[in-house]
């Protein structure tokens, strides 16, 4: 857009730009010098921030080292005092003193409760330790050798001595100091303390930046990051490596660098770019530091400048904003002047869009009872799919129960020839016990004739039960679930192949299952499903030298699981796949293949899953059922 303002009476100059390369342009200064003011003000806010966090690290950084040299001259005096200890000089020149030995040990032990450091102990010239305030502690000084350590070194030598390190005996770091003990102007051993300056560390872990103390090597022994402890700063020179190999100062310690991913500068202060501890990314730091006096340390400290960078962001926008807003002014007044004609404009656009409106809200409604009947529609088929769906879910249903009834009536015909011969033994007991009854009555054997008479009616109680349950097995019910004792079903279902057992010589294993055990299911078809498993396994061990029926009940939880293993030939894993497939068959024209597909659609109506394992021993195929509740159970247990 251009601005169209000009003097009155005043044509534009000769072979001027025309007017919108002159907006263009215009815009475009326009847009160069908000740019330059935006970086101005972030520029000059970063530089401003940078100098305060420089000045504030430099107040922080003096104050660490306060700290840092105050906790070491809390214990400084302790060697220098000790040394002066005449027990301890006494014990120097006769370490054979058990007393004695014991006397100092005790000693050293009060004075570094008292004094609060971590470990108080006198070595000899040779850099025996001879007594020690943590004798009695598996990690006693006493007794080991620490010659090789610089501290003792200085102090043989300097007479004074300092060193931080990794213990070698306790395997935790600290500081070392050290004083000569004399005797009759010469040096006979070396009094030391040892401190833990983990408090230091956890204190340093309250402030805004990160805290690090390094040696001579680079190596930073302490940090308020627990992660970077033991960290590089730089890379250790072939003789620092070597000097602190032959010390031992990191013993048991992996000394790898800090994760230094970037360096550069930001006016004038060096900064780091370092992986953070906890995650993937990193964070920029602006390092300072400063070299202590005495000990070959210095104290680093790494200051987060993202509150800079969010000030000069803040002020960035700001300058943004001022920018915006002069924009905004400068395009009031020009809209100001346009207002009317767009006004006039924007009535004659309203009319019109209000036609139009009325035009598309008439098309809506058109389109709204459309849809509406096409819903309509569409409800309706679906209520009749529902329907159909319904009709023929319960033909599916009728279907199956017509199948399970002919399986069972299958089931009875083959099991004729076995109920026959159960019940012929009775009748020709029943004939005999008849006959003797006349003989006996001639004979006026009254009381042999009633024990006759009585024989009668238990074996006719035993043939009522075999036709009762075969008849029950018979009866074609609906199916209802209800609380079914599983003892009772496993025992009613043996009663109708136990037949076979015995001639075909088969051995039953039969765990008797607790009487208070039921599942969720409907009593016939549950004892349909284990006759057709039972006679399953006694089909499959046909023919084999081992013949065993082992049939198990387990309660997982709120689950009942039966177990029915034979010891036939097992199940080969390309026909274990199809096993419950309708008219799947193993059997050489001696089945329809219905049975196990059948039961499993039985076990799965009801809730559970009729699972097989076809393992080289055997198959055992597994009834799994959600077992009745507590309340349930107990109501049936009295039938079982």
């Amino acid at each position: 857009m251009a601005f169209g303002w000009h003097v009155a009476g005043m044509a534009p100059a000769a072979g001027a730009l025309p007017r919108p390369v002159q907006a263009v342009a215009w815009w475009l200064a326009v847009t160069a010098m908000a740019a330059a003011a935006v970086a101005g003000a972030a520029l000059w806010s970063e530089r401003r921030g940078i100098e305060a966090l420089r000045a504030g690290g430099e107040h922080r950084i003096a104050l660490y080292v306060s700290s840092l040299e105050g906790a070491i001259q809390r214990h400084d005096y302790l060697p220098v005092v000790l040394s002066m200890n005449e027990d301890v000089r006494r014990l120097l020149r006769d370490p054979g003193d058990a007393a004695l030995r014991d006397r100092v040990n005790r000693y050293f032990a009060t004075v570094t409760q008292e004094a609060q450091s971590a470990t108080l102990y006198v070595m000899d010239a040779s850099g025996l330790t001879l007594a020690a305030s943590n004798w009695d502690t598996p990690q006693s000084f006493v007794g080991s050798n620490y010659a090789f350590r610089p501290y003792f070194r200085q102090a043989m030598t300097s007479g004074r001595g300092r060193f931080y390190a990794v213990g070698v005996t306790t395997g935790t770091p600290g500081l070392f100091l050290s004083h000569a003990v004399s005797d009759g102007g010469r040096t006979v051993g070396v009094l030391a303390v040892k401190v833990s300056l983990d408090a230091l560390e956890e204190a340093w872990r309250n402030g805004p930046e990160r805290v690090l103390v390094a040696d001579g090597a680079g190596v930073a022994f302490l940090s308020s990051e627990p992660a970077w402890r033991f960290r590089t700063l730089d890379d250790p020179s072939a003789a620092e490596l070597r000097r602190m190999s032959l010390s031992r100062q990191y013993a048991g310690v992996t000394l790898e660098p800090l994760a230094v991913t970037g360096r550069g500068d930001r006016h004038g202060a060096p900064v780091l770019a370092i992986r953070d501890p906890d995650g993937p990314g990193t964070t920029e730091y602006l390092m300072q530091s400063v070299a202590l006096p005495g000990p070959d340390w210095r104290v680093v400290i790494l200051s987060d400048p993202a509150p800079v960078t969010a000030a000069a962001r803040t002020a960035a926008a700001v300058a943004a904003f001022a920018v915006v807003f002069l924009l905004l002014v400068v395009l009031y007044l020009r809209q100001r002047r346009r207002r009317i004609l767009e006004g006039m404009a924007a009535r004659d656009a309203l009319e019109t869009a209000n036609v139009e409106l009325r035009r598309a809200h008439e098309e809506l409604e058109v389109r709204i009872a459309a849809r509406t009947a096409d819903l309509v529609a569409a409800n309706a088929r679906l209520t009749r799919e529902v329907a159909e769906r319904e009709r023929a879910e319960r033909v599916l249903r009728e279907a199956q129960d017509e199948l399970v009834q002919a399986g069972k009536l299958a089931m009875l015909g083959q099991m004729a020839a076995g109920i026959t011969h159960e019940l012929n033994q009775p009748l020709a007991a029943i004939r005999t016990y008849a006959d003797n009854a006349v003989v006996l009555f001639d004979r006026g054997l009254h009381d042999d004739l009633r024990t006759n008479l009585v024989r009668i009616p238990h074996l006719v109680e035993r043939m009522a039960r075999i036709t009762g349950q075969l008849k029950a097995f018979a009866r074609k019910t609906k199916a209802r679930a209800e609380p079914v004792p599983v003892g009772r079903a496993v025992h009613n279902a043996l009663l109708l192949i136990e037949q076979r057992l015995a001639p075909e010589g088969v051995e039953l294993i039969c765990v008797p299952a607790d009487p208070g055990i039921a599942v969720v299911f409907e009593e016939v078809r549950l004892e349909q499903v284990l006759i057709n498993l039972f006679r399953n396994a006694l089909d499959a061990m046909k023919g084999q030298p081992v013949r065993r029926l082992s049939i198990a009940v387990e309660v997982r939880g709120e689950r009942v699981r039966i177990r029915v293993r034979d010891t036939g030939p097992g199940i080969p894993d390309d026909v274990l796949p199809r096993i419950f497939e309708p008219f799947f068959t193993t059997k050489d024209a001696a089945g329809l293949g219905l049975g196990l597909s059948i039961s499993a659609g039985i076990v799965r109506d009801a809730g559970g899953q009729l699972t097989v394992d076809g393992g080289p021993g055997g198959a055992e195929f597994a009834v799994d059922l959600p077992r009745a509740g507590a309340g349930e159970a107990s109501s049936v247990r009295g039938t079982a």
